[in-house]
């Protein structure tokens, strides 16, 4: 008995170490390279893996079983933060080159490359590696996760992702008690402001929720104008099955002391 769970177990093992490499190679399949010669202090950065947002986005055309191409294409992901320009360099199948620029041009909002504190626009090679036993094992990888999702009524608890201020929720205090102007108040007073984090972690909308005064109020959006950049909140579309960045409204209290 003993030696046929030990035997049991041995095939579990190899089954899940099969399922990982058969994962690796597929991964391998879909490579993202930035173009030589950009000389920026930040690249792009994507709200999931290339992977993820390449799979979520691929629809393979009708009668197109058992066929296997690469497509290389390049891109730009512009100021905005959007691809724009995407074209095809190599591809033998004209459906499935249409198909490739329609999984770019499908890509959610990325956030732009960096220079000298402003948004730059940033060119990237992408090879896709269209396979049709792949795309169909993915599919069905998603259909049964859905179903299980479904009938188990499973609750997931990362749909959302919240912002995250530079060094963690803790450091937010220490930043406004240094930048807060300790002006003059008879008693210690509480203004309650809110904020949206945009997509790429910048502050706006600041307004005053819960206000003091005129003199306080002001200090207190004031402060909340100077912060850095946030990381920006996800968001998990549940059709595409990976994240997206998203603004969040955010609530700060700003504590004045006499």
């Amino acid at each position: 008995m003993r030696q046929r769970t030990l035997l049991l177990l041995l095939i579990s093992l190899s089954i899940l170490q099969m399922y990982a490499q058969n994962d690796n190679l597929s991964r391998m399949s879909i490579h993202l390279t930035a173009c030589n010669k950009q000389k920026v202090s930040t690249e792009p950065i994507f709200p999931s893996d290339i992977y993820d947002i390449v799979m979520g986005n691929m629809s393979w055309p009708i009668r197109m079983k058992n066929k296997i191409d690469t497509v290389l294409c390049k891109f730009t992901v512009n100021k905005s933060g959007y691809v724009e320009q995407a074209r095809v360099i190599k591809s033998k199948e004209p459906r499935l080159r249409n198909e490739a620029l329609s999984i770019i041009y499908g890509f959610p909002y990325i956030i732009p490359a960096q220079k000298k504190g402003k948004n730059k626009a940033f060119d990237y090679e992408l090879m896709i590696v269209f396979n049709s036993e792949k795309h169909h094992q993915y599919r069905e990888k998603l259909k049964r996760e859905k179903e299980e999702e479904n009938n188990e009524h499973i609750f997931i608890d990362n749909f959302e992702i919240l912002p995250e201020f530079p060094g963690g929720m803790g450091a937010v205090i220490p930043f406004i008690n240094k930048e807060v102007r300790h002006l003059k108040a008879d008693a210690k007073a509480r203004v309650i402001c809110q904020m949206t984090i945009e997509k790429d972690g910048s502050i706006s909308h600041i307004e005053v929720v819960r206000k003091v005064n005129p003199i306080l109020d002001a200090e207190a959006v004031r402060v909340l104008s100077t912060m850095p950049k946030w990381k920006p909140g996800k968001i998990r579309n549940y059709e595409k099955r990976y994240y997206e960045f998203t603004p969040v409204k955010y609530t700060l209290p700003i504590i004045f002391r006499p």
